[in-house]
């Protein structure tokens, strides 16, 4: 089924899949049927159907699924909620951040921002804020953390994220494949 799908065919591997229906299976075993059944349905465009095939099972790789399926239907609420759920299980509550876990912080403060969600923001500049290192996407995360301007003494601050935006994608564009 997993090869089906890799080759394109959400369709052949939704009945590879249903093929081998069978009881007794390992959890390792049913994440992995959920995650093919998942994605075949997604590129099948039933979103509906691939939420479904995820219902009841947690993880960082079916967050990250649920996750793309709720981006793709432009529900910034869901796909937040789901990113939180996925930095959970994927980075440690002490130590420096990744690259992949600045990326995923990244998203999911996107997804934030455009569900216009503050308190998402919030609990994710607490809990992060003060780990995410030096670089373009550590600064690009620092701006989307950043608080508006309320009064003139908030100036020098907003002063400060103008330079750094203005870094922002000169430094991205240096990480691009070339």
């Amino acid at each position: 089924a997993e090869l089906r799908l890799n080759e394109g065919n959400a369709d052949s591997a939704l009945k590879a899949i249903g093929a081998t229906e069978g009881e007794g299976l390992g959890p390792a075993t049913i994440e992995r049927r959920a995650l093919i059944v998942a994605s075949a349905k997604q590129r099948l465009g039933s979103a509906g159907g691939a939420i479904a095939a995820l219902d009841g099972l947690q993880g960082e790789k079916i967050d990250l699924l649920r996750a793309a399926v709720f981006e793709q239907q432009k529900d910034w609420g869901a796909t937040e909620n789901a990113l939180e759920a996925a930095i959970a299980a994927a980075i440690p509550p002490k130590g420096e951040l990744t690259e992949a876990h600045l990326k995923l912080l990244l998203r999911c403060a996107g997804a934030a921002e455009r569900a216009d969600d503050h308190r998402a923001m919030h609990r994710l500049r607490d809990g992060y804020g003060e780990r995410l290192g030096a670089g373009p996407l550590a600064d690009t995360i620092r701006l989307l953390f950043a608080d508006s301007i309320k009064n003139p003494t908030d100036l020098p601050r907003a002063a400060k994220e103008a330079g750094l935006a203005k870094a922002v994608p000169a430094a991205l564009a240096t990480m691009r494949p070339h």
